[in-house]
């Protein structure tokens, strides 16, 4: 009897050490931000996944004042005039283009961003800094 305790404890740990390889992961890269001070705001990040069925159903947005008390971050009015799009070029990485309805006058500020989908969610803090136009058209 002992020996069948065992055995079962046994498959019980092997199938805890074999379910976290068949999980799904989701990353996100560099933000790339394409445009300057006072101009609406256009930017980019890469997903990074083995899975492209892991961006079915993701969704971007900003999230809720909590996350923000919790990261230490201060929530601005700006991030009400943002909007999330989850593209994937033909032949291409899949991205999430940031817009905004209206220019953005805040030259610094830290942008908080949750993406949530089927499998899982994450939180990631984006460090925001915009130069004028005159010096942003010179950057290569």
């Amino acid at each position: 009897m002992p020996t069948r305790i065992l055995l079962q404890l046994f498959l019980f740990l092997l199938s805890g050490l074999i379910a976290p390889s068949g999980a799904f992961a989701l990353g996100v890269g560099q933000i790339e931000v394409r445009s300057a001070l006072n101009q609406t705001f256009e930017a980019e990040f890469p997903l990074i996944t083995s899975n492209p069925a892991e961006l079915t159903g993701l969704v971007a947005r900003i999230p809720r004042q909590e996350e923000f008390d919790r990261a230490g971050v201060e929530r601005l009015e700006l991030f009400s005039k943002l909007r999330f799009s989850v593209q994937t070029p033909p032949g291409g990485r899949s991205v999430v283009k940031i817009t905004s309805l209206e220019p953005i006058r805040e030259p610094n500020f830290n942008l908080l961003l949750e993406l949530v989908w089927a499998r899982g969610r994450l939180i990631r803090e984006f460090t925001i800094q915009l130069d004028p136009e005159l010096y942003a058209n010179r950057r290569p």
